[in-house]
């Protein structure tokens, strides 16, 4: 009988990896607002966010590369990949900003809500599906 624990840790089904993506995630995210805490007041709050997520961009690729996903993979093409992912979740992010906030009047909160909900589940699932694939042989491999 696998334990829970176990099943966790080294299962590759797509719940298990949904919940450590969201451990990576929350681990990322707690390490992040502390950083951006001891950078604020040397700089500026826009630039202690930036930094902080510069610096915790590679820890949560490691982090989803080999916790999350269980890659073998060669790294450089899934580093490009996920650095893709990053750039287009920022444009997502921005685009559902201004269309809460510009399109249907609503608050920044309102905005914020829904970048929280939207952009873990897009991470996730470009993750899942392009940037940490297995490749699988097929005919003829």
């Amino acid at each position: 009988m696998v334990r829970p624990l176990e099943w966790l840790a080294r299962s590759q089904a797509l719940p298990a990896r949904m919940i450590r993506f969201g451990i990576v995630g929350g681990a990322t995210s707690a390490a992040y607002a502390l950083v951006v805490a001891g950078l604020v007041h040397p700089v500026s709050e826009p630039v202690a966010a930036a930094l902080a997520y510069l610096v915790l961009l590679p820890v949560n690729y490691l982090g989803h590369r080999r916790a999350t996903f269980r890659s073998r993979a060669p790294g450089g093409p899934e580093l490009l990949r996920y650095l893709a992912v990053h750039g287009l979740t920022l444009l997502a992010c921005m685009a559902v900003m201004q269309g809460v906030t510009a399109g249907l009047g609503a608050s920044h909160w309102a905005g914020s809500a829904a970048i929280v909900v939207m952009a873990p589940v897009l991470n996730f699932v470009l993750m899942h599906l392009w940037v940490f694939r297995r490749e699988t042989a097929g005919p003829g491999r």
